[in-house]
């Protein structure tokens, strides 16, 4: 663990030399990935980027190294991150992209297929229930904060936030709203990453 504000490493892409030997852009992410992890094991880093900064200390890709392994790290221009593979309660397999800056960890994501825009734009207040939202988007993960809430990034680099309330038999749809996505990971991955999602 490192606190945020002291990383300013001057190196390339922020990466010291022990971390820019391992970058590698061209070999499949299938081919150098040799375990899946649960969801369920990766606690902190599972926090997309609005949650992780609420954190006085970050994680750093050491953390990630000794949880997940980090076995594909990615540059693409100023964009640094991993990629891992993940199951979901249901065994689907999917994908986790964890991006950093200056090595430490800003954000993840994860993602069997990237979800419609227009499919969530069709869900409604007090109508949709929590498990129609992960049929559109079955990585949902749902983040017990101040009220249960979940976010869904999309091909054209917006996320929707949901929050549920339960209604006394199962768990609907609050509120929602779309947003342009901070931290911008889908624009951020490699053709080779974002086609495992696609």
């Amino acid at each position: 663990m490192i606190f945020l504000a002291g990383c300013k490493n001057e190196r390339v892409n922020n990466l010291t030399e022990n971390y820019q030997s391992i970058v590698n852009n061209q070999t499949k992410a299938d081919d150098l990935i040799t375990k899946s992890v649960d969801i369920a094991e990766c606690d902190r880093l599972k926090l997309p980027y609005r949650l992780q900064g609420s954190f006085s200390l970050a994680l750093n890709m050491n953390s990630v190294k000794d949880t997940l392994g980090l076995e594909c790290l990615r540059v693409n221009g100023k964009s640094v991150y991993s990629v891992h593979k993940f199951s979901n309660d249901n065994g689907e397999e999917g994908y986790c992209f964890i991006s950093y800056e200056s090595e430490v960890v800003i954000d993840s994501w994860f993602v069997i297929k990237i979800p419609s825009r227009s499919d969530f734009k069709k869900i409604k207040k007090k109508e949709t229930t929590l498990e129609q939202i992960k049929q559109l988007d079955p990585a949902t993960i749902v983040f017990d904060a101040d009220e249960p809430i979940s976010y869904h990034r999309f091909a054209d680099g917006t996320m929707m936030e949901v929050r549920y309330q339960n209604n006394g038999v199962t768990t609907i749809v609050k509120d929602y709203g779309i947003s342009k996505d901070p931290a911008n990971i889908v624009k951020s991955l490699l053709p080779i990453d974002l086609m495992l999602v696609k």
